[in-house]
């Protein structure tokens, strides 16, 4: 029994480039297992990178040939099938209605407004067809389409904004609008130290917060002076 044959070689190439004209060849170097893994150029004698070794010769070649002698013969195959299949044969076309015998002649009688039947007559046999007349075609009743009414929702009004003592322009919830006060008005801050904010004509309060209508909160000015205030 033949022994399959071990390549006790291994391969590499010298990346020492610029300094070894093996390494700038990218020349695959061939080195025994016993030996050190490196350069064979005497001037270098870096270690090596290794690489696969080189593939067979001849075994490309012999594949591609097998490839193509498989191709062609397969191609030889059907060519020759495909002409002694169609060499000799006869199709027979079978006639249109199978059922009824070719005739010499046919004379056809066209049914009258009040008979629903046709009389088909031959040399050799005779055929009658009865036709049934066609109904009328039904005409499509379109439904009315049902009555809708239409009906327009108004969605509620907004309540608008108003201050006793000023005028107030902005959204219509209050957030981040704008009083200018128009007159004088003790605004009660309802904290802890019973505060009042004593509002004069030209005083601004911006930032505004309302609840429910109500003035909660904002930003006062008048002047250089100025405060935020929450009730």
């Amino acid at each position: 029994m033949a022994t399959k044959k071990t390549n006790l070689n291994q391969y590499g190439i010298c990346t020492n480039k610029g300094k070894c004209h093996l390494a700038d060849s990218r020349e695959r170097q061939e080195i025994p297992l016993n030996k050190p893994f490196v350069c064979s150029n005497p001037e270098c004698g870096k270690p090596l990178m290794k690489v696969a070794p080189p593939k067979p010769k001849g075994k490309g070649k012999v594949l591609w040939l097998i490839i193509c002698i498989v191709v062609l013969a397969g191609a030889i195959t059907w060519a020759l099938i495909a002409l002694l299949g169609h060499n000799g044969e006869t199709v027979e076309q079978e006639p249109l209605n199978p059922g009824y015998q070719n005739t010499d002649s046919l004379t056809m009688v066209q049914p009258g407004p009040e008979s629903g039947t046709a009389d088909v007559s031959e040399e050799t046999d005779s055929l009658t067809l009865v036709a049934e007349p066609e109904e009328p075609a039904e005409e499509a009743v379109e439904e009315p389409a049902p009555a809708t009414t239409s009906t327009t929702t108004t969605a509620p009004a907004k309540p608008s904004i108003s201050v006793p003592f000023g005028t107030y322009s902005g959204p219509a919830n209050g957030l981040d609008g704008e009083i200018r006060v128009t007159r004088a008005y003790s605004l009660d801050l309802r904290n802890a130290a019973h505060e009042t904010l004593e509002l004069q004509p030209g005083d601004v309060i911006t930032k505004t917060k309302f609840k429910n209508g109500e003035l909660v909160g904002g930003y006062w000015k008048r002047g250089s002076e100025a405060r935020s205030f929450h009730r």
